[in-house]
């Protein structure tokens, strides 16, 4: 019965992303159904000390992430958990790649996707922001790659036979074949391309991935990965490789005509989700629809060199093929326009893509089809400030990130002034810290062009999609006027002591995109009349 609703209902954008959870009783005995399972620590010596001892890997050393064998995690939890140093655990469960590989029967035009996308019409430039690719390995006796520059291996390329084992070659040619005269030509032949090797498809294996491309420096990551589960490892490497820089692209997968449910990581907020499109332009029958999807990219009889035979080419159909087309041209505008803010890209590839099949934005084909040349010469959006901020741990000291992020206000500053966006599956939530000075009531003024609701949450709330009695007990004070009104929230703090509250702004239900300017102010209390007589 859960299966049947989940296949009909899809979560809302806060439902998409996976809560820090410690399972319990039934749940926790539940992950000896796997033979690994993920734990997320606090910064605790003592505690990844005993995580280790007990034959536990590290795979995110920047979020405290380990992975170790479910025999050992049931153990390990319930220690765990009374000390503190647990933020969650779950199992390491398996994802699949997006797209499978055909025999053609008669070869389409070789490139037709390089014309349906714009390559065709700009030059690209020489190497700058790499691509990565996190995938299966890349064959590097492959005649594109066994003399390519600029190819770096972040760890050893492990080459099986069959579709599955050939899958991360395939989506290094799409996104960086170089012009050499043979072969494919990927969309940014020049670009400096990172392959990471996840020779298990696993979640643990992707977040180890991410992790090592993030300490290779900033990049475009593609993913042309997934599955039906959200993983809170994977949710939080995400959040992480954005904060510090990263772009993530995503295949939006294959599943439309097998239940369409959500994939992940493609329905995370952040993540530049990538649709498949035909040679006319219209979307792909398998290709996976849900409101996270950014847009499209030809995905259908994608043209491949073979490995040694000059003379023969294959071809790939799939979503992982329209996913990489995407991530070379992000990493293409963001080489030539490297002024540009993490935000400003993302926001840019979207809103330059090329509306097809009903106006606007649908889930279908997100805003359109990839579009290089506008993108390289439409007007930058404006920087969405402090992102990513979708929740308390994004912003507090020792959460996701170990500092804490800059205050809107802070002590000795009385007033601030921000202008944001939000959108309902890309970034649902902007969760800032407010200063609240002794003797002080702050007032919050928020003015959207949309209907945008407010809250504000005392210092020990943990994230702010909290239920029941600690929602109340944490709640300080919230808004949710109809229609586009302007929110104001006031906090008094009648004590001599001051604190950091958190403010959050979410769209409405029902409300896809929101702009907003927030302004904050603090003014002295007023005395109280004194009733000595």
């Amino acid at each position: 019965m859960v299966l049947a609703l989940l296949a009909v209902a899809a979560p809302s954008p806060a439902q998409a992303v996976p809560a820090a959870t410690i399972p319990t009783g039934r749940d926790l005995a539940e992950l000896r159904d796997y033979r690994f399972s993920l734990l997320g620590l606090r910064a605790d010596t003592a505690a990844e000390r005993l995580v280790a001892a007990r034959g536990g890997t590290i795979l995110s050393p920047e979020l405290h992430i380990w992975r170790v064998p479910s025999s050992a995690a049931v153990e390990l939890v319930p220690q765990l958990r009374r000390s503190g140093a647990l933020r969650f655990a779950e199992e390491d469960g398996p994802v699949f790649r997006h797209g499978h590989l055909t025999d053609p029967l008669a070869l389409p035009p070789i490139g037709w996707h390089h014309y349906r996308i714009g390559s065709d019409r700009a030059e690209p430039p020489g190497p700058g922001i790499p691509i990565s690719i996190i995938d299966s390995g890349l064959d590097m006796t492959h005649m594109e790659f066994s003399a390519r520059p600029n190819t770096v291996l972040l760890n050893g390329q492990f080459i099986e036979g069959g579709a599955d084992g050939y899958h991360g070659t395939i989506v290094s040619s799409t996104a960086a074949a170089p012009t050499d005269t043979r072969g494919a030509v990927g969309v940014y032949p020049q670009a400096v391309l990172r392959t990471y090797d996840i020779e298990f498809l696993s979640e643990s294996s992707i977040v180890q991935g991410i992790s090592r491309t993030l300490a290779a420096g900033r990049s475009v990551i593609n993913l042309s990965i997934g599955g039906e589960e959200p993983s809170r490892s994977i949710y939080e490497a995400i959040v992480n490789a954005f904060g510090r820089g990263s772009i993530v692209v995503a295949a939006a997968g294959n599943e439309r005509l097998l239940d369409d449910p959500p994939i992940y990581p493609a329905s995370f907020p952040h993540v530049l989700t990538v649709g498949s499109t035909n040679q006319v332009d219209q979307p792909s029958q398998f290709s996976s629809s849900s409101p996270a999807v950014d847009l499209v990219a030809p995905g259908e009889a994608i043209p491949w060199q073979h490995p040694t035979d000059p003379a023969v080419h294959g071809t790939a159909t799939g979503t992982s093929f329209a996913s990489p087309q995407a991530a070379a041209a992000t990493a293409w505008v963001w080489t030539a326009r490297n002024a540009l803010e993490k935000t400003q890209l993302l926001d840019l590839m979207r809103l330059s893509a090329r509306d097809v099949n009903t106006p606007g934005p649908d889930d279908r084909t997100g805003h359109g089809v990839l579009d290089i040349p506008s993108a390289l010469a439409r007007a930058a959006p404006s920087v969405d400030p402090l992102e990513p901020n979708d929740d308390i741990d994004h912003v507090k000291a020792r959460g996701i990130f170990r500092l804490a992020a800059r205050p809107l206000t802070a002590p000795g500053r009385r007033r601030a002034a921000y202008k944001a966006r939000l959108h309902a599956s890309e970034d649902p939530h902007d969760v800032y810290r407010v200063w609240i000075p002794g003797r002080r009531e702050v007032s919050m003024t928020v003015r959207p062009n949309a209907n945008v609701d407010a809250a504000v949450w005392a210092p020990r709330t943990q994230n702010v999609l909290e239920r029941g009695s600690v929602r109340r007990r944490h709640l300080v004070a919230s808004s949710a006027r109809p229609g586009g009104r302007t929110e104001i929230l006031r906090v008094e703090n009648r004590t001599t002591r001051g604190y950091y509250a958190y403010l959050d702004l979410f769209p409405a239900r029902g409300v896809r995109s929101a702009s907003y300017s927030l302004g904050i102010r603090a003014r002295a209390l007023p005395s109280r009349p004194s009733t000595r007589r």
